[in-house]
């Protein structure tokens, strides 16, 4: 089985059960530099002592399964503002954000996400709606605007 298909089945019940959602699974670097980079996601948002505890709770979680023959280093955290939006699921977190959503077609158009369904991403722009299907969505990104 491939790590990364077995380290989200060792971890993805622990998660879901504390209410977290695994937003993304690395694992970058090879021999005693390897790290396992876990990126979670919760309503409210995600603080420092929810990455600590869950840290925490992976670790001993891995350790068991000796899954790596040397050692390894767990990194846990939010995945960030400014991250890419590829899911149905990243989309319906970011409803009311602007964005700037590329497509598959190498375009760019900047609107906020008025809605996410099967069909696609719906954007507002200067107050006319356009939806993109999946099929021509490549991802999302947040603007983050500081006031």
């Amino acid at each position: 089985m491939e790590i990364l298909a077995r380290l989200e089945e060792l971890i993805l019940p622990y998660l879901e059960k504390k209410g977290y959602e695994l937003v993304e699974l690395r694992v970058v670097g090879a021999g005693k530099g390897r790290v396992v980079q876990v990126f979670i996601w919760k309503d409210g948002g995600v603080t420092i002592e929810d990455c600590r505890n869950v840290s925490e709770n992976i670790s001993d979680i891995l350790d068991g399964e000796e899954l790596f023959e040397e050692r390894y280093y767990l990194e846990v955290s939010s995945p960030g503002l400014d991250r890419p939006l590829r899911t149905l699921k990243d989309f319906r977190r970011a409803i009311g954000e602007k964005i700037t959503l590329y497509t598959v077609e190498g375009n760019e158009d900047i609107g906020v996400i008025n809605d996410v369904s099967l069909d696609g991403v719906e954007l507002v722009k200067e107050n006319e709606k356009k939806l993109y299907p999946w099929s021509s969505v490549s991802m999302g990104k947040i603007i983050v605007e500081f006031k």
